[in-house]
């Protein structure tokens, strides 16, 4: 049976909750955008094994190919914006290294999800640092970090599982910490559920403690 984590810390995060819950709203996220040059290369590898009489869209448009590659820190949280305490999270969360593995699926009942598996033990402490510090609702008490490539119909994306985009870069001696899939991720990105991303520059605190000149006590960029 699924077990599902609430954590409530004020009358607002409940009343947010509630009205997520009944209303259909999205909850805000914490993610994890990819270098450009990066993302494209993960893009065009998509292009490139998945046509587009094989992708999966909903009646609404949605699904299909993922265009904004990012990996997904944390998803279910109640604000609308960064809280004091989560905005300490980030600051004293040094920048770290991620590892993109190799592509495999979850599947559903009418298509299947092709993405790459994402290997990174301070990225699941980051996960753990947010949900014990930002009032969330996790629908997914596992965390299995991914990075998704796109929306198949079943079975169309069998042929991509145990691949990479990285694969044929190893194969002929060009391994370097950015062709073998090793990402250093040094923002976060708050998604909010009213719209809206902020960008979030990690460890802020942590530079301050080595260094005397006046600074902000962290980065944070509207898009």
């Amino acid at each position: 049976y699924s077990v599902v984590y609430c954590v409530l810390f004020t009358s607002t995060a409940a009343r947010n909750l509630v009205t997520c819950l009944l209303e259909g709203h999205n909850f805000s996220c914490v993610m994890a955008d990819l270098p450009t040059d990066m993302a494209h290369k993960i893009v065009a590898w998509g292009y490139q094994h998945i046509e587009d009489k094989d992708l999966f869209v909903d009646r609404d448009g949605s699904k299909g190919r993922e265009t904004e590659i990012h990996v997904t820190c944390f998803y279910g949280l109640l604000d609308s914006s960064p809280t004091e305490e989560l905005m300490k999270v980030f600051e004293t969360t040094k920048p770290f290294e991620i590892r993109l593995g190799n592509a495999s699926l979850f599947e559903q009942d009418d298509y299947d999800v092709v993405k790459l598996d994402v290997v990174s033990p301070e990225l699941h402490d980051l996960h753990r640092r947010i949900g014990m510090a930002a009032p969330n609702y996790e629908t997914h008490p596992i965390f299995k970090p991914h990075l998704t490539i796109g929306y198949v119909k079943r079975g169309c994306g069998d042929h991509m599982v145990g691949h990479n985009p990285f694969e044929h870069l190893t194969k002929f001696g060009m391994d370097t910490s950015a062709e073998d899939g090793r990402i250093l991720i040094e923002h976060a990105v708050f998604s909010s559920h009213s719209g809206g991303k902020s960008v979030i520059k990690l460890g802020s605190r942590l530079q301050s403690a080595h260094d005397t000149t006046p600074r902000a006590k962290a980065s944070v960029k509207a898009t």
